[in-house]
């Protein structure tokens, strides 16, 4: 019973203290550093093509996209792939 009411006393003790301290940091109007978290996800499609779109595509990419862009062509979600996470700090 006694370790009980020691770990709540403490606890509250704890969140006292890191309020005073965001409060202090608010009257200071300092501007705090940021740790940004990036993450990246792929997403991949696949269309079938055509025998001629497939032999437009190989000869000139270019004109292939001229006259099939993306929503002429029916893509399909395949997979997803996570690209990891990365950080960094601004301040």
């Amino acid at each position: 019973m006694r370790r009980l009411r020691l770990h709540v006393v403490r606890t509250l003790l704890t969140t006292r203290r890191s309020i005073r301290v965001k409060v202090v940091n608010l009257k200071k109007k300092q501007k705090m550093a940021k740790l940004i978290k990036i993450e990246t996800d792929y997403r991949f499609y696949a269309a079938e093509l055509t025998d001629e779109q497939l032999a437009l595509y190989k000869e000139d990419e270019d004109q292939f996209w001229d006259e099939f862009w993306d929503w002429d062509i029916e893509f399909e979600f395949t997979r997803d792939k996570d690209g990891g996470t990365d950080y960094r700090l601004e301040e």
